[in-house]
């Protein structure tokens, strides 16, 4: 039946594009769930825990900063990075207010102390290069 009615309004869901609030959203989202898989990469990382923990809450904050998210970009999609940590970890472990409270002030702890840091170009290149003569 749902056949028919798209076949009828000849609509397809690839040429309806994403605009304003919409487009925010799901670009927004979109790095919710790229960065919940990573969390869910880490071995164990279902432990209760470590659902706190400074060192795993640096991590999703390193991945976060060092992740290729535009400041200024010409849509004007503005994101709130630790806002974008604290969503991404409540995906992966269900917080309630009380630890979002105890997330948001670590982050504000690791910030101000200068425990997020940009990884320098060399070391990216680096990297780069290495995974590259691996791959050969």
């Amino acid at each position: 039946m749902t056949d028919q009615s798209f076949s009828n309004n000849n609509v397809t869901l690839p040429d309806i594009a994403f605009k304003h609030k919409l487009k925010h959203h799901n670009y927004y989202y979109g790095l919710v769930s790229k960065i919940s898989d990573l969390i869910m990469n880490i071995p164990e990382y279902g432990r209760d825990n470590i659902r706190v923990e400074l060192e795993l809450i640096r991590t999703v904050c390193n991945i976060v900063e060092n992740s290729n998210i535009p400041k200024n970009n010409k849509e004007n999609l503005k994101v709130d990075k630790k806002k974008l940590v604290i969503d991404a970890l409540h995906k992966v472990f269900v917080y309630n207010e009380n630890e979002k409270n105890i997330v948001a002030n670590i982050i504000d702890f690791l910030f101000n102390n200068n425990f997020i840091k940009k990884i320098g170009y060399y070391k990216i290149v680096k990297n780069f290069a290495m995974k590259c003569i691996k791959a050969k």
